[in-house]
């Protein structure tokens, strides 16, 4: 048992610390944005389905002997794959829909090793369960190590340890993990003569009730991981978009599996029912309430409770559904392949069908059907009454969200787009008066603005405005023609400030907000400088190009309110001061609700031989400005605005070492 135990619990360690290792090592390739790892979650959680469905044809066709030989093969394949770090051939080159590039990147890095992972589970509860043994334990076991490995990710191992070598401590326990597979399966080589898979199970016994079942697995284990999906995509999106929130969510939703599968608590159906409505009920009222936009404090703790609340009741309702455990493998199977349909269905086909967010609320109407599922086994009517009472209650309070996602800014709403970067919506505010304006946002983030009466609509505005640190440091450019670089597009807003003989390069990720500047703004066809906009990654392709000698560079890059780490370390500062010329300066934007970027921003410059300061900005924003020499700063107008800030024990990040916990929080 203890072989078993050590297996299981190792694999499943393993299993789910890769998840954010992968994504923290890819994330940077793709724009450091939020969907990254929504695209890294419905990979996981389609290989998991490959792992199960593995599991469950091996144990179905092949024999317990075979079962092993075939195990142990792929075992010893995939160490070929080993160390998972991803190759540099896989980084984009433009910037279409990365979501092909993503999965296949994952798939050739931690593909294999991932899915065997996610086998041993069922494979070894089955061979277990041969030898006279009940297995469900185990699973509530393996889902508590997956806890485990997702809380020392954040606290244990990316604050210590750089990046390639978190890599080959993965690879090195994988290839331990691989050993005791082996041993696990020479252990339970001979199984029992009357196996505990040929005594009845405690809850449905008779096949014909687990084929009438399988339905109500596939449901009931597709809504939570569409919840899942949901939930972290918002909080990371709208709430307070920083990569450690992508962590508590999963382990919730692994915490609800490890609840009920271990066997000692019981289930209240209609207890369960009724928290599981109520959740609903906030959670779809405070996401249409503008007041809590943006109080972590209270939308963080809400929805991850929201979250917990709905698992439980789905994976309560799935755990009292379990069948004997010769069926284990089936079981496993559809449970995966729920769980991936319920995660493709956001990350995958939520983007493509929908022109808005209306994901989450979707998936809120939708806890009607386990709602009604779980109702529809009630014995007595009262009771039944009830259940479906709670199940309307939860799909009106889903289209309520729905409806409110819909009717945001109809008014004067003149485009709006979702792709794999987000959600972009352009809207004419106070129309026939002087303030007549129109604004880009992303999300629920102001990215642009610009006037529209004729007079006014020249003016560089917000985050760019003459008192801003740009606007500031604008004015202390040479008469000459400049050269201008602006990472960050959004509406085009900098070329406001080009002159005839001006080159002003744009750096954008996203195809559609290129669209949305040329169609939408003028800012870029009434500017005089001369306009190039660069598709993709903007670090990516700063590090391809020849130097470009900028007068200016400006750091106007966000998912979100945050700016992409990776275009805050060492390294990439060192790409940048590489194109700037030797009197340029480098203006990075670090507004953000939450967290203090700009003491990691100097210590960046500093650790490169650069002097910066931090800017007291009139406008909306937060800038630091840096030249190679600090007497360059100090030059009005941009030198009166300057302000003290200290670094002293501030270290700054590096591509193989970035540590979040670490920033001050506002």
């Amino acid at each position: 048992m203890m072989v078993a135990a050590g297996a299981i619990l190792l694999s499943a360690f393993l299993l789910f610390l890769v998840q954010p290792l992968m994504g923290r090592l890819i994330t940077p390739w793709f724009g450091g944005s939020a969907a990254v790892w929504t695209a890294c979650l419905a990979f996981f959680q389609t290989a998991l389905v490959a792992g199960y469905g593995y599991a469950a044809l091996s144990l179905r066709l092949l024999s317990p002997g075979l079962q092993r030989l075939l195990h142990l093969g792929l075992l010893a394949a995939s160490l070929f794959f080993l160390p998972i770090l991803p190759g540099a051939a896989h980084k984009p080159t433009d910037s279409h829909d990365p979501l092909w590039e993503i999965v296949l990147l994952l798939l050739t890095s931690a593909g294999l090793p991932y899915m065997l992972l996610a086998s041993t589970g069922p494979l070894a509860q089955a061979w277990l369960a041969g030898t006279g043994r009940l297995p469900w334990r185990l699973f509530a076991l393996s889902n508590a190590a997956s806890i485990a490995a997702l809380l020392a990710y954040p606290f244990a191992v990316e604050p210590w340890l750089p990046l390639h070598v978190q890599a080959l401590a993965w690879s090195a326990f994988y290839g331990l993990a691989a050993l005791m597979v082996g041993a696990l399966a020479w252990w339970t080589r001979r199984p029992r003569e009357h196996p505990v898979s040929s005594l009845p199970a405690h809850t449905h016994d008779e096949a014909n009730e687990e084929s009438r079942n399988r339905a109500a697995w596939l449901l009931l284990a597709a809504l939570p991981t569409a919840m899942l999906v949901a939930t972290t995509e918002y909080l990371t999106r709208d709430v307070a978009p920083i990569p450690l929130l992508w962590i508590p969510p999963l382990a919730l939703y692994l915490l609800s599996l490890v609840v009920w599968f271990d066997g000692r608590l019981p289930f209240h159906r209609l207890f369960w029912s009724f928290a599981a409505t109520a959740a609903v009920l906030v959670m779809a009222r405070v996401m249409t309430l503008v007041r809590f936009r943006f109080e972590t404090t209270v939308l963080v703790p809400l929805f991850l409770a929201g979250l917990l609340t709905l698992c439980l009741y789905c994976h309560g309702e799935l755990a009292r559904r379990r069948p004997a455990t010769q069926r284990l493998g089936a079981f496993y199977f559809t449970m995966a392949l729920g769980g991936a349909l319920g995660g493709l269905s956001v990350a995958l086909v939520a983007p493509l069908v929908l022109d808005a967010h209306y994901d989450l609320a979707i998936v809120l109407a939708a806890t009607s059907m386990p709602l009604a599922l779980g109702a529809g086994t009630f014995g007595r009517p009262l009771l039944k009454t009830a259940g479906l009472a709670c199940a309307v209650l939860a799909l009106a309070a889903g289209l309520y969200g729905v409806r409110h996602v819909y009717r945001a800014d109809r008014d004067g709403l003149v485009s709006q787009q979702r792709n794999f970067y987000g959600t972009l919506h352009v809207v004419d505010l106070d129309k026939r008066t002087p303030e007549h304006r129109r604004e880009l946002h992303h999300g629920i983030i102001l990215h642009s603005l610009q006037y529209l009466a004729p007079e006014r609509r020249y003016e560089p505005t917000i985050y760019y405005q003459p008192e801003s640190a740009v606007g500031l440091a604008m004015a202390m450019l040479p008469d000459r023609p400049r050269r201008i670089g602006v990472i960050g597009l959004g509406a085009g807003t900098v070329a406001a400030y080009g002159r005839p003989g001006d080159d002003i390069v744009f750096y954008e990720i996203d195809p559609a907000v290129e669209r949305i500047a040329r169609r939408d703004f003028t800012f870029l066809a009434d500017s005089k400088a001369a306009i190039t906009i660069v598709p993709g990654d903007a670090r990516l392709s700063l590090e391809r190009e020849p130097s470009r000698r900028y007068d200016l560079l400006i750091l106007d890059a966000f998912s979100g309110n945050a700016p992409p780490l990776h275009l805050l370390t060492v390294e990439a500062f060192a790409t940048y001061i590489r194109h700037v010329a030797p009197d340029g300066l480098i203006a990075v934007q670090v507004s953000h609700k939450f967290l203090t970027f700009d003491p990691l921003v100097l210590a960046a410059v500093d650790a490169l031989g650069w002097a910066g300061a931090p800017v007291v900005d009139e406008g909306m924003s937060e800038w630091v400005v840096a030249a190679r020499d600090r007497a360059r700063l100090q030059v009005p107008p941009l030198g009166r605005a300057l302000k003290p800030v200290t670094t002293a024990d501030v270290r700054p990040w590096v591509d193989d070492f970035i540590d979040i916990l670490r920033l001050p929080w506002r």
